[in-house]
Formats: structure tokens, C-alpha cells, sequence
């Protein structure tokens, strides 16, 4: 179900439960007031459980159906390098330009349990970390924020391989690449 027919379902269910609050309000009887109310909160609880299951099911539908061997000429990725300036940094093949909206952005690996599968500690660092579990001072923004992860203080830096590794787990036969390599946060497997 697309967008428009989302808004009318909600537009839809906003007039009815406006008309029947009126009617409501109109019914000179308490007990039909209550009655009429009543059933107002349950049309509207009814369309919010629809409205929910549709874009659930709608999630199901674009995440689900993602299959790992897509080619580089679909259209929620490619592996163009990004605008930010990538062709500067090491691992730039692992850069790709992904849409804002793409569902693939939620394709998120785990950093922490990329370190433990790498046999290391079970936390990630990033520069100005100040302990494994204070995240305070990290720098998330910065050039080449992508690839300073590490699974130790100070330690050597996650290689995209290491990352595609963790990647596995989650999505067997996927690649870690990063959309925006200037961000810590940005990297999906795909």
C-alpha cells in the first residue's frame, strides 16, 4: 500500500471519528453518549491496528525480499563513490552511494559483535571513546569516520573485510560498505 492510500485511510478515519463525536455531543440521552463514544474510540482503534499492520507488512515486503547477489545497476545502490570525497581514503571500493530512503539503510551490522566474532573484546571503540562503555567524546563525524573503528583502545583499525565478516552473520553472502564514509554510523551490508 503506497503513501496516498495511507493518507486517505487516515483523512478517512478523521472525519468519522470527528462525525461521530458530534453525534455524540448531539444525543441528549448520557447513556447513548457513552455508547456513541465508545464506539468512536474503537473505529479509531481499529484503523490505527490496520494502519500499523499495513506498513508492517508493507516493511516485510521491501526488507524481506532483499537478495544479497543483487546486481550494481539496481536501484538502491551503486557503487559510484560517494560525494564526500572518497576517492582520497583506503578503502574507497567499499564506498557506494546509497538514496536516503533506501531500505538497505537498515541493514545495519553490529560492531560490538564484530569484535567478538573477531575473538576480541565484545565493544567497539571509536577515537575520544573514554571507556568501553562510556561513549561519551566519540567522534561519529569526521573524514574517514568509517574506518576508524577498533575493538580495542588504540587498537588497529576494522578492515571492510573484517566488517563484511560481521556482515555475514546477519546476512549471509553480503558486503559491508559504507554510504557515507565521513560517518561511523553509516555502514550496511548489502
Amino acid at each position: 500500500m503506497n503513501s496516498a492510500a495511507l493518507v486517505t485511510i487516515t483523512i478517512f478515519s478523521v472525519i468519522v471519528g470527528i462525525v461521530l463525536i458530534l453525534v455524540a455531543v448531539a444525543v441528549k440521552g448520557r447513556a447513548e453518549r457513552w455508547a456513541i463514544l465508545g464506539a468512536a474510540i474503537s473505529f479509531a482503534g481499529t484503523v490505527v491496528s490496520i494502519v500499523g499492520i499495513v506498513i508492517q507488512h508493507s516493511d516485510a515486503i521491501h526488507f524481506g525480499n532483499l537478495a544479497p547477489t543483487q546486481s550494481a545497476s539496481s536501484s538502491l545502490y551503486s557503487t559510484r563513490p560517494s560525494s564526500a570525497g572518497s576517492h582520497s581514503l583506503p578503502y574507497s571500493s567499499s564506498t557506494i552511494s546509497l538514496a536516503s530512503n533506501s531500505p538497505l539503510r537498515k541493514r545495519i551490522p553490529s560492531m560490538d559483535d564484530i569484535c567478538g566474532d573477531l575473538g576480541q573484546s565484545n565493544r567497539a571503540w571509536l577515537p575520544g571513546q573514554a571507556s568501553p562503555t562510556n561513549y561519551t567524546g566519540r567522534v561519529i563525524f569526521a573524514p574517514g569516520a568509517a574506518f576508524t573503528w577498533s575493538c580495542t583502545e588504540g587498537g588497529p583499525k576494522l578492515t571492510p573485510a573484517e566488517i563484511t565478516r560481521g556482515c555475514q552473520i546477519w546476512y549471509p553472502g553480503s558486503e559491508a560498505r559504507t554510504w557515507d564514509p565521513n560517518n561511523a554510523y553509516s555502514w550496511v551490508c548489502i
